[in-house]
């Protein structure tokens, strides 16, 4: 009798998750980082007028994800098979400790996020980041497409093979220390194409605090600064 009332309970919470699964949920006051792992569910992160984080799922095939917060992160993981969009919504005013997120088969839409530490890992997908500030981030696509306009405060590792990437980065060339290489890529910065010749180099100030790490594999890129320099 037990066992039959609390598979009766669990029952009833499973089905109720998949009941409430569109609508718009709450995390924690205090919970500021974000923990996603996701396949083929679209995934947009967007600033909101609220003073928490809040996030909703759209399904179009199956039912529900899984979240659950512990040490004031939101962490959010497929139970079962699914396909859909889910919306995360960041107060404008906060800053996130971490944000991490890895997907495959999707898309990604992030804007107007302010974090300490960013992780994004792509296979197969697209990637859209604008208007964000990240202090130190890792942004790595596999086989999909990077459109990335958003200000680095300290460092950022770009990692694209077999992809095609456009990255604009806030603010002037002396403002960055760029180290690039690549191999089998056309990539360009400045709208000047690096020679195939010259796989590895170094671009900007050696000098400047903001660090940019760029690797490419069997890809096309092309990188700029959204502040040009005057020249007289």
């Amino acid at each position: 009798m037990k066992k039959n009332s609390i598979f009766f309970c669990l029952l009833i919470f499973f089905t109720a998750s998949a009941l409430c699964s569109n609508e718009l949920m709450y995390a924690r006051q205090r919970t500021n980082s974000l923990d996603i792992e996701l396949s083929e569910v679209n995934l947009i992160i967007a600033p909101s007028e609220e003073n928490r984080i809040s996030y909703r799922f759209e399904p179009v095939q199956g039912k529900r994800l899984s979240s659950i917060e512990t040490n004031y992160t939101l962490r959010i993981r497929e139970l079962l098979p699914v396909t859909g969009t889910l919306y995360v919504f960041v107060p404008k005013d906060m800053l996130l400790e971490s944000c991490i997120v890895r997907s495959n088969r999707a898309a990604i839409d992030m804007s107007g996020m302010r974090a300490v530490h960013t992780l994004l890992m792509m296979n197969n997908g697209t990637v859209t980041l604008s208007k964000n500030t990240l202090k130190n981030a890792v942004i790595n696509i596999a086989w999909g497409k990077l459109a990335f306009d958003s200000e680095i405060l300290r460092s950022c590792a770009f990692s694209v093979s077999g992809s095609t990437a456009d990255i604009s980065l806030k603010g002037k060339t002396a403002d960055y220390n760029l180290d690039y290489t690549h191999a089998n890529s056309k990539v360009s910065i400045d709208s000047k194409e690096i020679p195939k010749t010259k796989n590895t180099g170094i671009y900007g100030n050696p000098k400047a605090k903001r660090r940019i790490i760029f690797s490419a594999g069997s890809s096309q890129a092309a990188i700029r600064f959204s502040e040009q320099e005057k020249t007289e």
